[in-house]
């Protein structure tokens, strides 16, 4: 307990307001509840970064080197034993620096860790016996989420299991659309898909909105699975779009058509503004090959030449545009809440 929490709670004990040994019982109880160690407000006087978004990934360099020491040993344990060693293994190091120790970049990684190797093995189980073989594994890859989240409570591991949800609700309606019983790239044969992959998309998005709306400030394990639940909503909502305007994934597979390149860029730049308002830059990463692809377009449709190839003019258009959106990411924040209700303001992080 090295976080100002930890503090708090061995002064309790000195106190005498909390039993000699209780208190971490008490730190790991507060941390259930929401509060995470090293979310604390900043000291008086000090600033506040413009950035609200700041998911606790690392706590100090002790996180990394647990975190190497980890990678390290799945690594020799899969080469020396086998990958169906790394299961258990994870489960082990979660044991001990995710339930016990608590530890932020660890955590991610042998949450990940963990559900990858899972999946790995769901693969080697006989499920071409099932009826809906793909359906049968994300049924087992999203229960195994929501056990781990139950046992260990990381914020990765419950947007994992929203992600399985999402899975699942996809392989059936694929299944029920197409009458297959395996997954392919459907946004290349079927359009209704695209309004499927929309609508999945924005309900990933309306969670992770609850998330981010039921803790404004952003001091407590909520926005982190608010950030990972972004994270993935974000691409798979601007695909979903990209595919209802321009066809089956966007402009990167159809005709060069200026209509088309203009309205995947009308979408990205949408998707872009919703990232501002609610201050996730998920939203703005999300949509940056889409844009590159339609800019692209639209330069080669032209009038317009250049001594350089259309690939560089565009990652220079690109590379300006983040630049820009994250260097006056305050400013242009502070434009788009003004013209928003009052009432919606107070719900959403504020502008810095």
């Amino acid at each position: 307990m090295e976080s100002r929490l930890g503090q708090l709670v061995i002064e309790a004990e000195r106190a005498g307001l909390v039993m000699p040994g209780r208190g971490g019982e008490l730190a790991r109880f507060l941390e259930r509840r929401g509060y995470m160690p090293g979310a604390d407000e900043p000291e008086a006087g000090a600033a506040r970064l413009e950035d609200s978004e700041q998911p606790r990934f690392v706590r100090g360099f002790h996180d990394i080197l647990i975190t190497i020491g980890i990678l390290v040993l799945v690594a020799g344990a899969a080469g020396a034993l086998s990958s169906l060693a790394i299961p258990p293994i994870a489960i082990l190091l979660s044991e001990i620096f995710v339930k016990r120790q608590r530890l932020a970049l660890p955590s991610v990684v042998l949450s990940v860790i963990t559900l990858a190797s899972v999946a790995l093995l769901i693969t080697l189980l006989p499920l071409d016996e099932w009826i809906w073989p793909t359906l049968g594994f994300g049924a087992l890859l999203t229960a195994a989420a929501g056990l781990y989240h139950w046992r260990y409570q990381t914020p990765i591991s419950l947007a994992g299991v929203f992600y399985g949800i999402a899975l699942l609700i996809f392989i059936a309606c694929h299944w029920l659309l197409l009458g297959r019983e395996t997954v392919d790239l459907a946004l290349l044969v079927d359009r209704r898909l695209a309004s499927l992959v929309t609508l999945l998309g924005l309900a990933l998005f309306a969670v992770a909105l609850f998330f981010d709306l039921s803790d404004p400030q952003r001091r407590t394990r909520r926005s982190d699975t608010a950030f990972w639940l972004h994270l993935g909503a974000a691409p798979v909502l601007l695909n979903g779009v990209t595919g209802l305007v321009a066809g089956p994934l966007g402009v990167l597979w159809s005709d060069d058509d200026p209509q088309t390149a203009a309205l995947v860029i009308t979408a990205v730049l949408l998707v872009m503004a919703i990232g501002l308002v609610i201050d996730r830059r998920a939203f703005v990463t999300a949509g940056l090959i889409s844009l590159g692809a339609a800019l692209a377009v639209l330069m080669n449709e032209s009038a317009i030449t250049t001594p350089y190839s259309s690939f560089w003019v565009v990652a220079i258009a690109i590379g300006l545009i983040v630049l820009s959106i994250g260097l006056f990411w305050a400013r242009l924040r502070g434009f788009l809440l003004d013209l928003l209700p009052e009432t919606l303001r107070r719900r959403l992080p504020p502008a810095r």
